[in-house]
């Protein structure tokens, strides 16, 4: 049985990255082996397909293969069903037992017994070092699924206390920096694993600290650095080096509300903050009561915001409710061509919300002021 569904995978934790797309396709076989044979049992298998998500269940025999097909290294999960339950139930009490893995062309073998806890998983040289990479990182999956499930559990109560809540995104944040300390770490201990890589893209983020990142990503194999990942992240930081603090923002021409050209450089003699959102975009719509309290107190004072959408074709009507109901006195302007708008690129805009602090002069000052952020910049500044 086979469900497929287009959807957007935001990593967390585990260095999971989406292949390019057009890359060529391979296929690849996982040889399933149980001692003893739980006949009842169901084994769900889960990967990408550049942005495809696909859930294949397969029924365990003496001989159990799977075959799939991929683009370049994988990440997939195996799921186990002791009594064959279906993969998606709201009755189920416990998560299904979960086994990660990279997969590429070739086989792999998966051999275990009554649960997943003692398997072993034998296939190519990339699934050695991804066996690397998880024990350097099992601990922190450990604390971070813990949270999660106290999440969780928080979230299902009627009235959640406010106060816990901020405790536990407290620890989140503390638990991140870790993680992205031990990423680190792996990268100077392993500078020719692929993972190493992976783990950098995910350490320098969508706003990415050059100073940082540079010297890191400088130090892997250059085999490494050609991959598409390499490039990709290569070009991110040509991108982060031309966006830097101190360096002049570049100038562009979007319509306005009633379709008329509107260029950056006409509010030059301004600060200005140059803000990407969306209407359907939740943090976004979150953080827009801070964005209008820093307006209404210095927009007599030098100071403007440009909202640039990245709403979709077909959805002017959305754009436009959104700014009527959130109170955005301010100028917007959007070809409506979600993430293919030529100013997002220009900017290297991979998640919103983001946004740029612009001096008199066109200069950028600041980078993602969120929260009382924009305000206590605006008001060491102006």
């Amino acid at each position: 049985m086979k469900y497929k569904n287009h959807i957007w995978l935001l990593a967390l934790l585990l260095a999971f990255g989406f292949q390019q797309a057009g890359a060529q396709e391979s296929k690849f076989r996982i040889s399933i082996e149980q001692k003893p044979l739980n006949k009842a049992g169901k084994i769900f298998v889960r990967y990408f397909i550049d942005r495809e998500l696909v859930i294949d269940s397969i029924v365990l025999k003496n001989s159990t293969v799977y075959e799939g097909r991929a683009k370049g290294p994988t990440a997939l999960n195996l799921y186990y069903a002791a009594n064959g339950e279906p993969f998606f139930s709201k009755s189920r009490t416990n998560s299904l037992e979960r086994l990660n893995m990279y997969v590429d062309a070739g086989e792999t073998k998966v051999s275990f017994g009554d649960t997943f806890k003692d398997a072993s998983i034998k296939g190519s040289a990339l699934q050695d070092e991804y066996a690397t990479f998880e024990k350097h990182m099992e601990a922190y999956n450990r604390s971070y699924e813990q949270l999660a499930k106290e999440r969780s559990a928080m979230y299902k109560q009627a009235e959640p206390n406010k106060e816990e809540m901020l405790k536990l995104t407290a620890k989140f944040d503390a638990l991140q920096k870790e993680i992205d300390a031990a990423k680190v770490a792996f990268i100077q201990a392993h500078p020719q694993s692929y993972f190493s890589l992976l783990s950098l893209k995910e350490v320098a983020g969508y706003s990415i600290d050059v100073d940082k990142i540079e010297p890191l990503f400088q130090s892997l194999d250059k085999e490494l650095q050609q991959k598409p990942e390499g490039q990709e992240l290569a070009k991110n930081l040509a991108i982060a080096k031309r966006l830097a603090v101190g360096q002049v923002a570049p100038d562009f021409t979007q319509p306005d509300l009633e379709g008329k050209p509107v260029k950056l450089t006409d509010f030059k003699g301004q600060y200005v903050l140059l803000d990407f959102w969306a209407s359907w975009c939740g943090p976004c719509r979150a953080d827009n009561p801070n964005l209008v309290k820093a307006y209404q107190a210095y927009k007599d004072k030098n100071f403007t915001i440009i909202g640039l959408s990245l709403d979709n074709p077909g959805k002017r009507s959305d754009w436009l409710k959104a700014i009527e109901k959130d109170g955005l006195p301010w100028h917007h302007l959007s070809d409506l061509t979600g993430w293919k708008n030529e100013v997002a690129g220009l900017y290297g805009i991979q998640a919103i919300p983001q946004n740029f602090l612009i001096d008199p002069q066109g200069r950028i000052v600041a980078k993602n002021l969120h929260g009382d952020a924009l305000m206590n910049k605006l008001k060491e500044i102006l």
